[in-house]
């Protein structure tokens, strides 16, 4: 009994993803989806994403076409079908607060988010670099940063968003009606 309690001990402290017991929906695991906003990772660290979206690192585009691997405990794994580069999304639910699905449904679609919405073109330039500029719209913001840390910014209708480049630092998007009047670091 003592081995199993510091067997557990162990997991829970444990950075990267290691499996546990699988409570995935099986109809969005080995399906082919595409990412719904940009993805922040810091190099080789791609096997440890956290959902907060640290703003930190490289970017996996909005769009990327991908292949849900597995989705277990608080664990998303994906491959970019294109260039083979596997990931491992962690859901953290004291910073997303909504539920796993919901979440999921957030980062991953059946199809490509920058074909179907009507984006401008300076929206769409942002986008790809992963920048906030002030014109653009909530939906915009939402794909280029991704949704905003729930416990800080617990309702789009806000006028003001909370995103974190990374656990010290924050960056506020300030809005004027739908579209974005400010960013301050």
């Amino acid at each position: 009994m003592q081995k199993v309690i510091i067997a557990l001990a162990f997991l829970t402290v444990v950075p990267s993803c290691h499996k546990l017991p699988v409570l995935a929906e099986p109809e969005t695991v080995n399906k082919e989806l595409y990412t719904r906003v940009n993805i922040w990772y810091e190099a080789g660290k791609q096997d440890r994403i956290m959902s907060t979206n640290y703003h930190v690192g490289q970017i996996l585009p909005a769009g990327t076409h991908v292949m849900v691997t597995e989705k277990v405990g608080d664990r998303i794994y994906f491959r970019d079908t294109e260039k083979g580069n596997t990931y491992c999304l962690r859901y953290a639910r004291n910073h997303t607060v909504v539920p796993m699905s919901e979440y999921f449904d957030r980062m991953f679609g059946s199809s490509n988010v920058l074909e179907k919405e009507a984006f401008t073109e300076q929206e769409l330039q942002a986008i790809r670099a992963g920048r906030v500029e002030p014109g653009m719209s909530k939906e915009a913001v939402l794909v280029a940063y991704g949704y905003p840390p729930a416990h800080k910014t617990p309702s789009l209708e806000s006028n003001m968003w909370t995103y974190w480049t990374n656990r010290f630092n924050r960056r506020i998007v300030r809005f004027e009606g739908e579209r974005v009047a400010e960013v301050r670091d």
